[in-house]
């Protein structure tokens, strides 16, 4: 008898046979049979964080006899690894004389041939099925399936993507830095979700196996574990020891919310040292902040009198218009002259607290984590003044015969 995993197929025994190391405490892996269902289901992987994984067989062709067996993890994992992407892996059930009713025979590439003798099955892997079967799991929608498979596929080199409940708040960890996103367009999620590279991982493959139709999972997560499984009998267990790290950054260094490289450091120097000899701007003691479609400009405005400055030099395109207050007092105090260096091209963000202020931070352009100077800052919703805002920054340009619009490297618009 004989039983044939394509190598689409083949994904999931690849993730569980991965994580088994040598001296794991678990050295099996369990299979059970069902001949009623037509359904073969191995259990193993990391003793703590265990994969399960469902095939089906045709019952005229392989006819099997129900049961619960387990064999040695080691050469299975050998055999596993050793199928190439075009190379199934063939499994031939010989029948035997001992208590077990099958030996595993299969045969490597090279020609060679391994056998696993079966023994009862590891108690230990039929308890984690059971409490996975009546485990109470978060079931995400196909649209929440399908939107964080998105958020993923957007963001290859995430170490961390993190959504919040109710609002579908997102954002993503690369390189250290936290960045937010546009929320996720569907139905709002109702628990906290974060994952990590080795759970983005399993997502992915859970999901949307061999990029073909989209499946939805069921999720459950403790303080350290995330376990994730798909309708169609498959899950992974992951660990999210380093979910500490993340949050630790974010409580210290907060979400990018908008990024703007290549501001006009000399611009932005002048203006400021300008607004300290212009009693009547000092007295208003409010600025702005305002990312129109092509710039990113520095205005105050008074009932007496007001000011532009253009503070990235070359035009540019952004998504969506954004304003800000600053305290001038607090932007004249900063000291920008000794605190920013002559030789360097600044970077600008907005940085979310987990207290959820808002700040402006500047940075060299080759050190991304170390600021320079902050500041508070807040959100301003004010439609008209952004629209009077927007049209002094077309005059602005138009005065100064400004170029084609090109992408502006922002990210995130949300509050």
């Amino acid at each position: 008898m004989q039983i044939i995993i394509t190598t689409s197929d083949l994904i999931y025994l690849k993730a569980m046979v991965e994580t088994i190391k040598k001296g794991d405490r678990i050295s099996v892996i369990t299979v059970i049979i069902s001949s009623d269902d037509h359904t073969i289901m191995f259990i193993g992987g990391n003793p703590e964080h265990p994969h399960t994984t469902l095939y089906h067989f045709d019952k005229e062709v392989t006819p099997l006899q129900s049961g619960m067996y387990s064999f040695d993890a080691q050469t299975f994992k050998e055999i596993v690894l050793d199928c190439a992407e075009s190379h199934p892996l063939q499994i031939d059930l010989c029948s035997t004389n001992s208590s077990f009713p099958y030996q595993i025979c299969t045969s490597k590439r090279s020609g060679a041939k391994r056998f696993l003798h079966l023994s009862s099955a590891e108690p230990s892997h039929i308890d984690y099925l059971e409490a996975l079967v009546n485990k109470k799991m978060h079931r995400l929608s196909l649209s929440q399936t399908t939107e964080i498979r998105r958020v993923i596929t957007n963001n290859p080199f995430a170490e961390f993507i993190q959504i919040e409940k109710n609002t579908n708040k997102t954002s993503v960890q690369k390189s250290g830095i936290i960045y937010s996103l546009d929320n996720l367009n569907c139905e709002a999620i109702l628990f906290d979700l974060t994952l990590n590279k080795e759970s983005i991982e399993s997502f992915k493959r859970l999901s949307c196996p061999s990029n073909n139709e989209m499946i939805p999972l069921s999720i459950d997560i403790t303080h350290d574990n995330i376990i994730m499984s798909s309708s169609n009998g498959n899950s992974q267990s992951c660990s999210l020891a380093d979910l500490s790290q993340f949050n630790q950054n974010k409580e210290e260094n907060g979400t990018v919310v908008q990024q703007i490289d290549n501001i006009d450091k000399d611009a932005l120097l002048k203006e400021i040292q300008s607004y300290k000899g212009n009693n009547t701007m000092k007295k208003e003691n409010l600025s702005h902040l305002f990312l129109s479609h092509h710039s990113v400009f520095l205005i105050c405005k008074t009932r007496k009198a007001g000011g532009i400055c253009q503070l990235k030099s070359e035009a540019s395109q952004s998504k969506k218009e954004t304003l800000y207050n600053i305290n001038l007092a607090e932007l004249i105090h900063l000291r920008l002259t000794k605190r920013l260096p002559k030789d360097h091209i600044i970077r600008l963000k907005i940085l979310r607290l987990n207290n959820n202020t808002l700040w402006l931070a500047l940075y060299k352009l080759k050190d991304d984590k170390n600021h320079l100077v902050k500041i508070q800052i807040e959100a301003n919703y004010d439609e008209n003044l952004k629209a009077e805002f927007g049209l002094m920054a077309n005059n602005y340009l138009s005065d100064n015969e400004y170029s084609e619009p090109e992408q502006l490297d922002m990210l995130g618009f949300d509050f």
